[in-house]
């Protein structure tokens, strides 16, 4: 009995060993550059397009660090031109961009501080319309399946954003109804 008794408190020291944490906490040279983050994407279609721009902050903070006061453009490669405007600080939009199709576009950033930044011109893909949408009942929620395809082969890869909607039935139906809080 006592050598079960020490084999016993020896598991529960080990347990108690091995399950004790402490934070990881890497050692990382900061190099002082803030670098800008482009959060965003070119929506040519009937939807509002929304660029967030901010500066690189050290994996220690807990601020986030938006960039402000910048100029952010739509160029084509036709010299067409879009300008974004800031709504928020650090978030810049412009409404319903119905881009041509048989242009190449780019995003065009200066900043604040008129340090310039442009990305490289690619194709204007419109997504192809959803032929179906499915769910399946998953231990964590619901999962949803979004099914599309293109028969001109020029699009493979699909961004679908969503608004969360619930509607809720009840099992039984009351005959009650609550007006003026009565």
């Amino acid at each position: 009995m006592r050598v079960f008794a020490k084999i016993l408190i020896f598991l529960c020291l080990y347990a108690i060993l091995i399950t004790c944490k402490k934070p990881y906490a890497p050692v990382i040279a900061g190099t002082g550059d803030s670098y800008l983050v482009v959060d965003g994407f070119i929506n040519s279609g009937s939807d509002s397009t929304f660029i967030r721009l901010s500066r690189t902050v050290s994996l220690d903070s807990k601020n986030y660090d938006p960039e402000t006061g910048a100029t952010i453009s739509i160029e084509s490669d036709k010299n067409d031109t879009y300008f974004l405007t800031e709504i928020s600080t650090g978030v810049y939009a412009v409404n319903n961009l119905n881009l041509p199709t048989d242009r190449k576009y780019r995003l065009h950033i200066i900043t604040a501080d008129h340090k310039e930044y442009a990305s490289d011109f690619v194709e204007n893909k419109i997504s192809p319309p959803i032929d179906s949408i499915s769910t399946k009942v998953a231990k964590n929620g619901v999962q949803f399946f979004v099914n599309t395809h293109d028969d001109s082969g020029k699009t493979r890869y699909y961004y679908f954003d969503y608004d969360e909607a619930w509607t809720y039935f009840a099992a039984l139906y009351s005959n009650l109804n609550y007006v003026n809080h009565q």
